[in-house]
């Protein structure tokens, strides 16, 4: 079909005369011509349109290259064809959409919300978006739904089934002991898997057509399940004081925040040394660099710090001026010094008197008695008011 053998180079992007139809040049009724030329292995319509020149692919093999020369004809006939040059500046997304398997929807979502929501929550997504994936690819289901818009109501109650049925590892390893998804977890990948339905079709994505009916409706994802409040805690108090107790310079610096703030571990590991405000007693957690670092919700909010805690972050910051707060246990700063009864400890003091062996942990709750002591030292009638 080629006047001339395309070049076996990879790296080669010369174009060759090619014909479709035929014909080289296709005309279209306003008078624009079209010429079909090759670059390797896809086929690009050329032409000149409003004085100036552009280029569009239109297939990589000559049954797409067909159908995408008619469409750019149709367009031009119709008055509605714009340049690829001037596509990326338009508001809304006017292209038709394209046949995509639910593999390659699924990757468009996750890139996205890795921009918008963080590297974590798209980890926590996609984990979600496994188990359809798998079932999915089986040949039987590809298929059966070959495209992420040929999915339908059979699909959504048998995924739904084949989630009750499933026996999976809770940390994903394959040597683990298996059981099968919790309630709530299936919830959970049903209404992520709503949501990406839902993602497609809106205007500004248009992955899927406007007609698509997203078959994962309420009635076969469900409601959340709430839970019950007065529920055993894992941790009780009394358990986290224990830990607390056993805990050497490090661990304690390092989880005792973790023990008594209401963070999760991405944004505790995020804390800045200038997030803390010692005169404050504050501690700053939120967006950093520019937008570049954000919380889970993109909210940036104030910890107030007690006594015991300002204590713990003291050995955390040690004689550094900027960087993370916690640091690894090799480059960790562990004062010695006991401050007097009644008197606050500080970087520059704990670095002038190191004479005394007691380890960090005694000097925490030498200074600040646990929880549990000054409980039981309280007078046993005393009144709320």
């Amino acid at each position: 079909m080629e006047e001339i053998a395309l070049g076996q180079d990879s790296q080669d992007r010369s174009m060759v005369r090619t014909a479709l139809h035929g014909q080289h040049t296709h005309t279209s009724a306003c008078g624009v011509n079209v010429h079909v030329w090759r670059r390797r292995k896809s086929f690009i319509a050329r032409g000149r349109f409003e004085r100036k020149q552009f280029g569009q692919t239109i297939g990589a093999t000559e049954e797409e290259a067909v159908v995408g020369l008619r469409r750019l004809l149709t367009a031009l006939d119709e008055g509605r064809f714009v340049p690829p040059s001037r596509v990326r500046d338009m508001p809304l997304i006017t292209n038709i959409p394209s046949r995509l398997r639910l593999d390659e929807l699924t990757a468009f979502y996750l890139e996205e919300k890795r921009r918008l929501k963080g590297e974590q929550t798209m980890r926590d997504y996609r984990s979600r978006l496994e188990p359809v994936l798998r079932f999915a690819s089986t040949s039987e289901h590809q298929n059966r739904w070959p495209f992420a818009h040929s999915i339908d109501r059979s699909f959504a109650v048998e995924f739904r089934a084949f989630l009750h049925s499933t026996r999976t590892t809770r940390n994903g390893k394959p040597g683990s002991a298996e059981k099968k998804y919790s309630d709530r977890q299936i919830f959970n990948i049903l209404e992520t898997v709503r949501s990406v339905l839902n993602w497609a079709v809106q205007p500004m994505v248009r992955k899927l057509s406007p007609s698509f009916a997203n078959p994962f409706s309420k009635e076969i994802v469900g409601t959340r399940g709430l839970k019950d409040p007065l529920r055993q805690q894992v941790l009780p108090l009394d358990v986290r004081i224990q830990m607390a107790a056993r805990l050497d310079c490090w661990q304690l610096s390092v989880l005792g925040l973790a023990l008594a703030l209401p963070l999760r571990p991405e944004e505790l590991i995020s804390i800045l040394i200038s997030d803390v405000d010692l005169k404050k007693q504050e501690l700053y957690v939120g967006t950093r660099f520019g937008g570049a670092d954000f919380t889970k919700g993109k909210q940036s909010f104030t910890i107030p710090l007690s006594e015991e805690l300002e204590t713990i972050i003291i050995a955390c910051i040690g004689d550094r001026t900027e960087g993370p707060l916690l640091c690894r246990r090799k480059i960790w700063w562990c004062p010695t010094y006991v401050a007097p009864r009644g008197t606050r400890a500080t970087p520059r003091a704990a670095t002038r008197d190191r004479s005394s062996p007691l380890p960090l942990r005694a000097f925490f709750f030498a200074t600040y008695p646990p929880h549990s002591a000054r409980v039981a030292s309280r007078p046993a009638n005393r009144s709320c008011s």
